[in-house]
């Protein structure tokens, strides 16, 4: 006996990479199909960058600024600190060029507790991004040993 024209092979196959099930009919492979083509040029949100100014290095006790930076369109940006236990959202995203938005994160004065490992993520088209590669805060204090003579 031939196989049915929409034989479950035939819908994998029509689908590309779908595992298609038996009880599929026929009215729903195109709804499948169609679905499956929007997620595929959706695909994964690029990686935002992250910097900091003036620099890493910060005097204890100076300011920084973290600049988030993504593609033109995000909603919001997130600064988050190591184990994502800390972040803060900020919605005064500026576009930089055409294709490039960013927001800044600014600390007033760093302590030691500033130190440590941060990193950015945005929101755009309901979702979120991948994570910026992290940038470590390095705090520097002035040497309060006394040297004895």
């Amino acid at each position: 006996m031939p196989p049915a024209p929409w034989s479950p092979l035939l819908i994998a196959a029509l689908c590309e990479d779908w595992v298609v099930g038996i009880s599929l009919t026929v009215a729903s492979l195109p709804v499948l199909c169609l679905a499956q083509t929007i997620h595929m040029q959706e695909g994964a949100l690029p990686r935002p960058s992250i910097s900091a100014e003036p620099g890493t290095v910060i005097p204890l006790g100076s300011p920084v600024t973290f600049v988030c930076r993504g593609p033109a369109g995000v909603h919001a940006f997130r600064l988050e600190r190591e184990d994502r236990s800390q972040y803060k959202d900020n919605y005064d995203v500026s576009l930089v060029s055409p294709f490039l938005s960013e927001a800044t994160f600014r600390i007033d004065s760093v302590s030691e507790d500033s130190a440590g490992h941060y990193r950015c993520i945005y929101h755009k088209a309901s979702r979120w991004s991948q994570h910026s590669e992290q940038l470590e805060l390095v705090v520097k204090g002035e040497d309060t040993t006394w040297a004895l003579p």
